[in-house]
């Protein structure tokens, strides 16, 4: 059957191929009769059954594993729907438009990408924990960052923690990392909430060692440390073991957990995990949606799932005076 094409619709329709590509990329600008006539036009010559590729927008083809992680959840969904995924680094988007793409997912992890998009690519896109901007045809499945931090604080608090620190990067406060900014002002919220001091920050430099970090950290005589990035956790494990202290007996470590490493470590890291299922889940309804024009209700909000295990305890009599890393 031969593959039909923009101006076979054009030519159905009796419209122009520039009225076309507006119906088929977003509706707008044109009036219902005419979408409605294109669209008539569009069934009937089963093009629309044909554009079934989504870019999967990454910032890079050598992400690290959160990203993979939501591409190994993404890939059998849109499968499912009878689409075909083609992954594009984020550097390289001019191949949208040399590409028959009918939207895309963005991978991203960072904000900018959807400020610009209704201006260059007049196609639906929905992006996985990037700051919801709520602009036409775009919308956000976001993870929800306070909620998160809220079990991991409200865990170590029960067991008993006053001093509890975070380990962050420096970077993405500076960077539009729309999740890292959120867990560092969740922590300060939270820890505010329960009256405790919000200040046991410790912020990490791309060009220095964790154990730095980590050091400044115990030199405020924190009884719990939190992690704020996936594979911080089992790093940070590494390090404090290298310091000679136990871990829980003498610090409890919780955080943001690697997919695939956390539960492996010796011992098992307590903390939250994003739920990459439902993300990806909701992530492909709403791209569904927007792509047949129906209607959408707003971003989504995904909590995250809490794993008790090994790297956490109550704190003894002697935690929070002094530790081997303190100098």
């Amino acid at each position: 059957m031969k593959r039909r094409t923009l101006e076979d619709v054009a030519h159905e329709s009796g419209y122009s191929p520039a009225t076309v590509s507006r119906v088929m990329n977003s509706g707008r600008w044109v009036s219902s009769r005419t979408r409605n006539a294109v669209l008539a036009a569009a069934r009937k010559l089963g093009y629309l059954e044909a554009r079934r590729t989504v870019a999967i927008i990454l910032p890079s083809l050598n992400a690290g594993n959160y990203f993979y992680g939501m591409l190994k959840e993404i890939g059998p969904l849109l499968s499912m729907e009878q689409f075909r995924m083609e992954v594009i680094p984020q550097d390289s988007l001019d191949l949208l438009e040399e590409q028959n793409f009918c939207g895309a997912l963005s991978v991203v992890g960072s904000s900018g990408l959807e400020r610009l998009w209704g201006e260059k690519h007049p196609i639906p896109l929905v992006c996985i924990n990037t700051k919801p901007w709520h602009f036409e045809g775009i919308y956000s499945v976001v993870s929800n960052d306070e909620q998160g931090m809220n079990l991991l604080v409200r865990h170590l608090v029960e067991l008993g923690h006053k001093r509890i620190g975070l380990l962050y990067w420096k970077k993405y406060l500076n960077a539009e990392n729309f999740n890292r900014k959120n867990r560092v002002a969740a922590f300060q919220t939270v820890m505010r909430k329960f009256g405790l001091p919000d200040n046991l920050l410790s912020e990490m430099q791309w060009n220095q060692e964790k154990d730095i970090a980590l050091r400044r950290l115990l030199d405020r005589n924190v009884t719990a440390i939190i992690t704020t990035a996936e594979g911080d956790e089992y790093q940070a494990l590494y390090y404090l073991k290298q310091f000679g202290l136990r871990v829980p007996e003498d610090i409890s470590l919780a955080g943001w957990l690697h997919p695939d490493f956390s539960r492996y470590c010796d011992p098992p890291v307590t903390g939250i995990m994003q739920n990459y299922r439902f993300l990806a889940q909701h992530a492909v309804v709403l791209f569904n949606r927007l792509l047949h024009k129906e209607p959408v209700t707003g971003d989504v909000v995904v909590d995250y799932n809490f794993f008790q295990r090994s790297t956490t305890a109550p704190p003894n009599a002697e935690n929070g005076t002094d530790h081997p890393a303190g100098g």
